[in-house]
């Protein structure tokens, strides 16, 4: 019988420790979670609004977001080709034909070439249906170097 009360002792001593600790990881946990937290609202906040620093030696993180099209370029071409009030209008069309081009999971306008050595290179394809379409392959010809690691 003391046999058995000792045993219910070390177990209840073992029971206390595990909820020692289990409060422990608790109180831990929650004070992670509200650090987590307190740093996404800061990041959140600092990306939704870029003139704000949250502190004066904050960096600047800046995002870009992928498959957008920068209308600079656009722009440029359209200027010298074009007056200045037709360029603006030139340039939304092209660049919306660009976005449904860009949209297209299908349209690959990359040839994969091989050397002698065995190296595989992707080059843009010059004879690509859209790019003819558009007049780059003109553009092409001239910048045989542009290709794609």
């Amino acid at each position: 019988m003391d046999e058995i009360k000792q045993t219910l002792k070390e177990k209840e001593d073992e029971c206390e420790d595990l909820d020692t600790l289990c409060q422990t990881l608790m109180v831990r946990e929650r004070r992670s979670n509200d650090e987590v937290q307190e740093a996404r609202k800061e990041l959140v906040n600092g990306l939704c609004d870029p003139t704000t620093q949250v502190h004066k030696n904050s960096v600047h993180i800046g995002v870009k977001l992928l498959g957008d099209l920068d209308v600079r370029p656009f722009e440029t071409a359209m200027k010298r080709r074009c007056s200045k009030a037709e360029a603006d209008v030139k340039t939304l069309e092209v660049c919306s034909l660009w976005e449904t081009y860009l949209a297209d999971p299908y349209w690959h306008p990359f040839k994969i070439i091989t050397n002698e050595a065995g190296c595989s290179k992707e080059i843009i394809n010059e004879e690509d249906e859209k790019l003819v379409a558009c007049g780059l392959s003109l553009v092409m010809k001239h910048t045989r170097q542009l290709s794609l690691p």
